[in-house]
């Protein structure tokens, strides 16, 4: 268990930042190799027990899937060119 408050709520965001508004993943969590970091951080706020780096990295994970999100739209619209 941690001591973290809310810990089970801030994993929860963590996954839905990486999902697509219709509510599938993105990006695969635990193997993309565009979330390496993402996991790196985690691990080490978790075991900081700090809960505002946490919160820091679920931003890093929304950011991440809006790139990948926008890299997907740019490749679709230069295929119908």
């Amino acid at each position: 268990m941690t001591g973290i408050k809310n810990y089970d709520a801030l994993c929860q965001s963590l996954r839905e930042a990486i999902q697509h508004p219709v509510g599938h993943d993105l990006l695969d969590l635990y193997e993309s190799p565009e979330l390496a970091g993402v996991r790196e951080a985690w691990v080490a706020a978790y075991k900081a027990e700090d809960s505002a780096a946490l919160k820091d990295v679920i931003s890093d994970a929304q950011r991440i899937a809006r790139g990948q999100i926008r890299m997907w739209a740019g490749g679709e619209a230069h295929e119908e060119e």
